[in-house]
């Protein structure tokens, strides 16, 4: 099963479609499948941008569906739970449907589902600072008993402002469980660029191809810092145990570190074998004993849903794009070509590498 990212916010404004298009680039760029809903029925801007001529080989369908208060229409959702079947689901909400989500939460049972079926849950919960909205996500944990992400815009307020907020929310009585917040911080992208992207219906990756006043080659590339900036904040949320226990913050035991390392290391192609361990993290007389059937079955379902993914790294210069099969022969082009760039200080130079070498999923037939 997969996982199914909710993307909300409770108040129209802030952010919520934006940040969407930001999950939707992480996912496109690190190579996996998915399918998106949209449930805005005014506002569909993330089903026009990626139902027509952005849409991309990862993306398995898009569809929209709606949360109502209808009986007849009630379980219309449970879509997504299908869909959840296949691939990871990205779902966008529109502002004021939390209390409609809680009720499909209750009368379909869908934590129960989850359970049953394997599938996690996620609510990327987004915020501009607005002092309604902060009180409104401590509503939202009680209305959609999942996991909550906090997503902090900093597109209306900067960090003093924030900070402001916070406190007033805590004069006001309101717990917004700091201590326990799962949190990723999206900063400011200029006017220009952020107009481009929501006046023309692009996503962040089409942007890169299109004409559009006051948007040149300086401009798309601060777009594609800001968006690698983002892929960072969230890639360090993925990483975090709160993904790997299904949405309940638990201590994972010695064992479950292992396993969480081993297949992080899997992933990488490092190893096809497993060791068997007590539950201090210990081996075992067993020693390596090859793959295991639960474990094999697991990774047969990741090879289906990736076979025909492969990838390339693509190097910017000026207008023109440059793709490399692998990352060395990418930065080595790049080294060669703008002088000034070996003279850099270590740190400087692997942070200019990795914003301007990128890798991205391309599809064999």
């Amino acid at each position: 099963m997969g996982v199914i990212h909710f993307v909300g916010g409770e108040k129209g404004g802030v952010g919520k479609s934006f940040f969407t298009k930001i999950l939707v680039s992480y996912f496109i760029s690190r190579g996996k499948l998915f399918s998106i809903f949209e449930c805005d029925d005014v506002n569909r801007d993330i089903f026009t941008v990626y139902s027509k001529n952005n849409r991309s080989e990862n993306i398995i369908k898009i569809e929209q569906v709606l949360f109502s208060k209808a009986e007849k229409e009630i379980s219309l959702p449970n879509k997504l739970l299908y869909a959840a079947e296949e691939s990871d689901v990205i779902v966008n909400l529109p502002a004021g449907v939390h209390k409609l989500v809680g009720e499909w939460f209750k009368i379909g049972r869908i934590q129960e589902q989850a359970e049953d079926t394997g599938a996690k849950l996620y609510l990327w919960y987004v915020c501009d600072g607005d002092i309604t909205n902060l009180r409104l996500y401590g509503e939202s944990q009680g209305k959609i008993p999942i996991q909550h992400i906090f997503v902090k815009n900093m597109v209306r307020l900067d960090e003093d402002e924030w900070e402001v907020a916070i406190d007033s929310c805590k004069n006001m009585g309101i717990d917004l469980g700091l201590e326990n917040m799962v949190k990723v911080t999206i900063g400011k992208l200029g006017y220009w660029e952020a107009q481009a992207l929501s006046q023309t219906y692009q996503s962040f990756e089409s942007i890169q191809d299109i004409d559009f006043k006051g948007l040149g080659r300086i401009e798309k590339n601060t777009i594609r810092y800001f968006l690698n900036d983002c892929l960072r904040e969230i890639d360090n949320v993925m990483r975090d145990k709160v993904f790997e226990s299904g949405g309940l913050l638990v201590k994972m035991t010695p064992k479950e570190e292992y396993e969480r390392e081993y297949e992080e290391r899997y992933q990488r192609g490092e190893y096809d074998e497993i060791v068997e361990r007590d539950e201090t993290g210990k081996e075992t007389d067993k020693g390596s004993v090859g793959t295991s059937n639960k474990r094999r079955g697991g990774r047969k379902k990741k090879e289906e849903a990736n076979q025909k993914l492969d990838y390339e790294y693509v190097v910017m210069i000026g207008e023109q794009e440059y793709k490399f099969e692998n990352e060395t022969e990418a930065r080595e082009y790049l080294l060669s070509q703008e002088e000034g760039l070996r003279e850099k200080g270590e740190d400087d130079l692997e942070k200019i590498l990795k914003d301007r070498v990128n890798k991205r999923t391309k599809i064999q037939g």
